[in-house]
């Protein structure tokens, strides 16, 4: 447990902090908040702030507790010792965006007029991508987290090789979406097409590989 705080004290500093934000302005909000937005950003569903209060930083504390746990039992055939710091800075985006929607939500609830909701969901997916994009590429092969398809399974190389230019196509992906929204340019829905783009571009990347360097040295 001790290493758990050690190695994602910062995600738990977010989670701490919009947990005590939220709480302090707990009064203040509607009885329904929004529980989950379709691709536009738009509310679809809403849940009571009983429910709201909870639920995020609860998540929250469970991936930390899941990422810890799978870590420290990974196989021994794929450690991830060298991992750790990388595994934990992407758990960081994931909080961040997590914590940006929570934060979002109440804000958005408690002045509709002035706060929206997109541009917390936006920022915070921009950040995690950005932050993928740093990290990716320093992930040893694993079952765990990363582009985890067959080849890259496979092959080190293709894993290695994947990897770096996913890096990549993520920062860029991540900037290009950030700029873009920041100019108004990009909408929430445009930011996710683009990252499930960049994502089927990777993939692509990695089939590519094996075929060219892999597939056809057997033959």
């Amino acid at each position: 447990m001790k290493n758990l705080v050690k190695s994602n004290w910062l995600s738990l500093i977010v989670i701490v902090l919009s947990f005590v934000f939220v709480a302090l302005n707990y009064t203040s909000l509607p009885d329904l908040l929004p529980s989950h937005f379709n691709i536009d950003g738009a509310a679809d569903r809403f849940a009571s702030k009983e429910s709201f209060f909870y639920t995020l930083p609860l998540i929250s504390i469970l991936l930390l507790l899941f990422s810890y746990i799978a870590v420290k039992y990974t196989p021994n055939s794929f450690p991830l010792d060298q991992s750790v710091r990388a595994i934990s800075f992407i758990n960081f985006g994931v909080i961040f965006f997590l914590m940006c929607l929570y934060i979002g939500i109440a804000l958005s609830a408690l002045y509709p007029e002035k706060v929206r909701i997109n541009d917390f969901l936006s920022l915070g997916i921009v950040f995690l991508i950005i932050l993928i994009g740093n990290y990716l590429g320093k992930i040893e092969r694993n079952f765990l987290i990363g582009i985890r398809i067959p080849w890259t399974l496979a092959s080190e190389e293709n894993w290695n090789r994947t990897h770096r230019f996913s890096a990549k196509a993520f920062l860029a992906c991540g900037l290009i979406c950030g700029i873009l929204y920041l100019l108004n340019l990009f909408s929430f829905k445009e930011i996710i097409l683009f990252t499930v783009l960049t994502a089927v571009l990777c993939v692509v990347y990695s089939f590519v590989f094996f075929y060219k360097h892999e597939r056809l040295s057997k033959n």
